[in-house]
């Protein structure tokens, strides 16, 4: 179950969050997941509640204050209109609240598909509260990645054919970041872009993720906790 939490954020301005819990009440570690670019659909909802039933507990952000597109005219002028860093500034207060939530372990990872996945491998360089990172499919423009000050593990997840979101570009980030001592792998996979979005059946490739999610789900319980 989906329930909306107002947070308040860095100018005290609140933003919005919807939290998924795991079924039992042991101790979980928690992801901030953050959204595609048509904004907090219900897709990214029932991403969220996957996540939750695997056994974490899901915080995800809106970062377009309630605007929501509905065709990709739209989703284009809202992500244009985003500004990375603010939306970085929404993780960080999104990650100190999940570090004290009663139903989490205290540790905090990020994930995000499509633009949000650009926004993790931005969260992974300016979030230092979360301590793992799973970008889907996106990657952030230059000028907000620094290779040499990642805060944690990358492990990213890229479509082999992608228009929108090159895996030639993912593999030169993740270079980068390795080469300057940080962490970070790259799979790729058969599905094209979005290939998660379950909601979406000319995206959709089951395969691709359910292969995607095992490891992303195994990666976050290696690095922060069962």
């Amino acid at each position: 179950m989906i329930t909306a939490h107002a947070l308040p954020g860095p100018d005290g301005a609140p933003f919005r969050v919807h939290l998924a819990l795991p079924p039992d009440e042991a101790p979980r570690p928690a992801l901030v997941m953050l959204h595609e670019w048509y904004g907090l659909t219900p897709e990214i909802d029932r991403m969220a509640e996957q996540f939750a039933a695997a056994g974490f507990v899901v915080a995800a952000v809106d970062v377009y204050g309630g605007q929501v597109a509905t065709d990709d005219a739209g989703a284009f002028a809202l992500m244009n209109a985003m500004r990375s860093l603010e939306a970085a500034a929404l993780v960080r207060a999104t990650a100190r609240w999940l570090a004290t939530h009663p139903r989490g372990n205290g540790k905090v990872g990020v994930t995000g598909f499509c633009m949000g996945g650009a926004l993790t491998f931005v969260a992974a360089c300016h979030v230092p509260e979360a301590s793992a990172f799973a970008p889907f499919y996106g990657v952030a423009r230059a000028d907000y990645l620094d290779p040499a000050r990642t805060h944690g593990p990358i492990q990213a997840h890229f479509a082999r054919v992608d228009a929108f979101a090159s895996p030639a570009k993912a593999e030169a980030v993740v270079a980068a970041i390795n080469a300057a001592g940080g962490r970070a792998e790259l799979f790729t996979y058969d599905g094209g872009h979005a290939f998660m979005r379950a909601s979406d059946p000319r995206a959709f490739h089951p395969d691709s993720a359910a292969l995607a999610f095992e490891r992303c789900t195994t990666f976050f319980r290696d690095t922060l906790g069962a």
